[in-house]
This record gives structure tokens, C-alpha cells and sequence, in this order.
């Protein structure tokens, strides 16, 4: 299984100077509003945009590259990155940098990739480019070099999910193109499609998806997916009711949990390989919460999970070591600043062996609270 060994980045959004940190299979990160949480899904959303050369795109969608440098373009000119990833062949490694240019935008000034095999000295490196291009140098040279081609799938396959969207006009209510369904979509807008998909090729997975869904919404029988003239809608069946209804009559909390659900005991063939999940638990019971944890663990078999939350019953349920506390920060001229904290099982022993996570974070002796 590949995963994401390390990140260091600086000079993006309240991010100033991250060095190293390593992550787990899993990674939540907690801490206060305004701590920071948003911004590392920001930055994996931003790879994922330069991925399919769209980086450009994902500059003007975000107030352009004056609100994404660090206390904006005065005080920074650069963001610079390097992601580590770690599978059982070796190390690769994807360097870059960009620059602030004169109409608000960023340019790439320069990316590097890097292999070490296991068990090798000498790792292959390869500088993709000098600098004053717009998008990145590994969708150009894909077909061309072997481990751009590696490299660049290792970082497309980091996916970020956001189900805030539940209005009764998100697209997870709209009917759908059936043909959508090889994926799920960052907002599950096409959830229809994609369990359509699944019933038929791998009811076992499905199955299981709706046993989950009931023990949480206890009243749900199944879902009715039917094709319409090559589209579908989500609908659904309550128990003891002949009745169709559509998604949208199912509760804030309903739908993302059957969101999350899609998402994470899907089969793996599908499974995203890196997934980043903001803020899972709004909205769910407490018990869907648990249930919750117990799904993100059964992914993590297969995939490697970040999350961002605020939910202190979520966090009872994981380990020291897969907590990365945020903290805001300030320097020594007033500019706040994402501070990270990797939470260690061995130094907590003393205190986890009596308290819950929770109790700990709550009494503030690990930091991440207001």
C-alpha cells in the first residue's frame, strides 16, 4: 500500500513553515476555529487541481494567489511543497514551487521528483523544469518518463470530500448522468449513479452499505435506483411503506452519513488510495459518530485517511499517534501562524491510561482548544 510518508510546506495560507511531519494510516486533525484545519485540505485540494492542469483554475476559484500566500504577497512570495511518499518498492519524492507574479497569480518556478528504490543508495532525480510556466510539468511528460508517470498518479490519487452540501438543490438530489459512475464525486452529487454502478457489479459491497445505513436511520429499507432515459435519482424506501421518496426528504445528517458510508465501504478496486475527508461528523448522532469510526478504520485497510474535525467523541476512538493537535500561533511580528503538534501514545500513556482523548483535550494539556 502507498501512502503519504511526510509533508513540508510553507508560505501557503496561515501554513508558514511545516517541516517533516510524518503521518499514519489514519490523520485527524483537531484544533480551534481559525487554527488552520481548512487550509491543509485546501492545499491537498490544490494538488489534486494541478493534477489535471488546473491549477491555474483553482488560483482564480480561490481568491487568487494574494489570498493563498502566507499574510498575502508583501510579506510572501513563494509557496514551496515536498510530498514523500513511501509504498514497498522505495521513496518518491515531489518537489515544487511557485511564485506570486505581477496580475495575482502564481507560476511554477521550478519542481523536482525523486525515487529511491528500497534498499538503494542512489536515488533517480529529475528537475521537470526552470521555471516560468503555468501548469505542472508532470501531465506533459507523463507518457514520456516513467516515474513522472508514477509520481503523478501517486498524487492524483489523493481525493478530498466535502458533503456539506445537502440543500434540496446539491447535486446528490438531481437527477444524474448515468455513465457517471466510475467514481464518487468530491460531494457526492453522484451518489445514484455510483451505488447503481455497485449493485450491479458488487451487491456484496452494497449490501453492506445498506446494512450500515440502517443502523443508523433505522426506519430506511433500500434504495430505488432506477434508470430513466439514461439518468437516475437517488430515492429511497422506508420499512413498511410502498412509497417512493426522494433523497431530499431524508435529513441533513441522513444524507452525508449515507454519503460517508458510499465513501468509505465501497469496494477496493474503487477505493480511493489517499482520501481527506473535511469535518465528517457534522450533523451525525453521536452513535452515527461511532459508527463513523468504525467505517474509517475499515477503510483504512486499504487507504490512507486525513480528517479534520471538531467532534471530541470522534477522537475517543483513535489513537494518540493519529492526532495532529493545530494550534493559532503568533510570530515575533504579530503574524499568526498554523502551529502542528504530532501526539505521541508513549509520552500520553500516563494520562490515556485514565482518561479518554476527550477529557485530555477538553483540560487543554494538549493544546488545540480556544
Amino acid at each position: 500500500m502507498v501512502q503519504i510518508k511526510s509533508l513540508s510546506l510553507s508560505g501557503f495560507k496561515t501554513i508558514y513553515d511545516l517541516k517533516d511531519m510524518e503521518f499514519e494510516k489514519i490523520n485527524i486533525f483537531i484544533g480551534a476555529n481559525g487554527s488552520g484545519k481548512s487550509n491543509i485540505v485546501s492545499f491537498f485540494e490544490m494538488i489534486s487541481y494541478m493534477m489535471t492542469d488546473a491549477f491555474g483554475q483553482y488560483v482564480s476559484e480561490n481568491g487568487f494567489a494574494s489570498s493563498m500566500l502566507y499574510h498575502g504577497q508583501k510579506v510572501t512570495n513563494d509557496i514551496t511543497a515536498e510530498l514523500k511518499f513511501e509504498s514497498r518498492t522505495g521513496l518518491s519524492e515531489y518537489t515544487f514551487r511557485v511564485s506570486h507574479t505581477f496580475n495575482d497569480n502564481l507560476i511554477f518556478m521550478g519542481e523536482e521528483i525523486k525515487y529511491t528504490r528500497k534498499n538503494s543508495q542512489k536515488p533517480f532525480i529529475k528537475n521537470l523544469g526552470d521555471g516560468g510556466y503555468k501548469e505542472s510539468k508532470l501531465r506533459e511528460l507523463y507518457h514520456k518518463d516513467m516515474t513522472a508517470k508514477y509520481i503523478k498518479n501517486l498524487l492524483a490519487s489523493i481525493r478530498v470530500f466535502h458533503f456539506h452540501d445537502t440543500s434540496k438543490t446539491a447535486y446528490i438530489h438531481q437527477a444524474r448522468p448515468l455513465e457517471s459512475n466510475s467514481t464518487l464525486m468530491s460531494d457526492a452529487g453522484n451518489l445514484a449513479p455510483f451505488l447503481y454502478r455497485m449493485r450491479d457489479e458488487n451487491l456484496k459491497y452494497y449490501d453492506r452499505i445498506i446494512s450500515y445505513i440502517r443502523q443508523v436511520a433505522p426506519f430506511f429499507d433500500t434504495f430505488l435506483l432506477e434508470a430513466f432515459r439514461n439518468s437516475i435519482q437517488l430515492k429511497f424506501k422506508e420499512k413498511n411503506s410502498s412509497l417512493e421518496l426522494g433523497s431530499f426528504r431524508l435529513s441533513d445528517g441522513t444524507i452525508r452519513f449515507i454519503a460517508l458510508t458510499a465513501l468509505l465501504l465501497q469496494p477496493k478496486n474503487t477505493l480511493p488510495k489517499i482520501i481527506i475527508i473535511d469535518e465528517p461528523e457534522l450533523g451525525l448522532h453521536p452513535m452515527a459518530i461511532d459508527i463513523l469510526s468504525e467505517m474509517i478504520n475499515i477503510a483504512s485497510r486499504n487507504s490512507q485517511i486525513f480528517i479534520t474535525t471538531q467532534s471530541e467523541r470522534l477522537i475517543d476512538h483513535f489513537e494518540p499517534k493519529n492526532i495532529i493537535i493545530m494550534d493559532r500561533k503568533q510570530d515575533a511580528n504579530n503574524r499568526y501562524y498554523s502551529d502542528f503538534k504530532k501526539l505521541n501514545n508513549q509520552e500520553l500513556s500516563e494520562w490515556t491510561d485514565e482518561y479518554k482523548l476527550s477529557d485530555i483535550w477538553n483540560s487543554n494539556i494538549i493544546g488545540g482548544r480556544p
